[in-house]
């Protein structure tokens, strides 16, 4: 296909809409109002559905085979005899949704995550103490090769923590703070880092295949004083040899962002702030640039 002709109807509102038997392979409706819309029978391949309401919508026999869903919202949608092979569904709530006689095969859904406890919940309560007092209280949190995988870790504040070669495959980082750590080897295979706030971390050889990197901030960090003004300081986002490989980071900001030798192949960076970034010393083979600002 050439992507460059996708339908872009992102943030439209489409309420009651009738594409009965429509023809929409890979548009883009990100973030659009289609509640109470009619997909039936609708071939829909690859169409980027992300944070759409969908709320009530009529999705019977619809093919979404590849279709991206992560945020959306389904509540009372009917998916009779969909087709959502291979579909990305993270972030859906499934409660309600009418799935008979749907094809699943190879959805991404949500991994089952827990909360920290124990120890580990100790040192993330320690290192908040030591943001909030500036370091004269408590303790940096130093988690270099720790085993984090498939935890609920959203929201935490991880600034200048040290998580080199940490392990957080499948684990849930929705809008965390990561600003300014040293991340250098951490694996986040499949991660969920939506809205996180990753500027000025050091990602050099991190793996981050398949994560979900929406909207997140991994622009330069501007460092300010005690008083909130500009030191003059900027600390850039790292990437170097990062594997972002079928990432998606659409609405990503990595204005500045180190990238010499990212893998970028297959990852969608629609509407992405590329500004200031050399993309061009990246690998993007494959990857959707729709809208991205260069």
């Amino acid at each position: 296909h050439d992507s460059s002709s996708r339908a872009d109807l992102s943030g439209a509102h489409l309420e009651d809409a009738d594409f009965t038997n429509a023809k929409m392979d890979y548009a883009d409706l990100s973030g659009a109002i289609l509640i109470e819309a009619n997909f039936s029978n609708a071939k829909m391949p690859s169409v980027d559905l992300t944070d759409a309401d969908l709320t009530g919508a009529n999705l019977t026999n619809a093919k979404l085979k590849g279709a991206i869903l992560t945020g959306a919202k389904l509540k009372g949608a009917q998916l009779r005899g969909a087709q959502l092979m291979a579909a990305d569904m993270r972030g859906v709530d499934l409660d309600g949704v009418d799935l008979k006689d749907a094809i699943m095969q190879d959805v991404r859904l949500d991994p089952i995550v827990e909360k920290p406890t124990g120890e580990i919940a100790d040192i993330f309560e320690d290192h908040e103490v030591w943001l909030k007092s500036g370091g004269k209280l408590g303790n940096r949190a130093v988690l270099s090769d720790a085993d984090l995988r498939e935890l609920d870790l959203s929201d935490i504040d991880f600034s200048a923590a040290e998580l080199t070669r940490v392990d957080l495959r499948r684990s849930r980082l929705r809008n965390c703070r990561l600003a300014n750590c040293d991340m250098t080897g951490a694996r986040l295979h499949q991660a969920d880092l939506s809205g996180a706030d990753m500027r000025g971390a050091k990602l050099i050889d991190a793996a981050l295949p398949e994560a979900n990197l929406r909207r997140a901030d991994l622009s330069a960090l501007v460092l300010r004083d005690k008083d909130g003004k500009e030191t003059g300081v900027i600390i850039k986002t790292d990437l170097t040899g990062a594997d972002l490989s079928g990432a998606a980071l659409t609405e990503a900001h990595l204005r500045q962002t180190v990238v010499d030798g990212a893998n970028f192949r297959r990852a969608s960076l629609i509407r992405a702030d590329l500004r200031e970034c050399n993309i061009a010393a990246a690998q993007i083979d494959g990857a959707i640039l729709d809208g991205s600002l260069r």
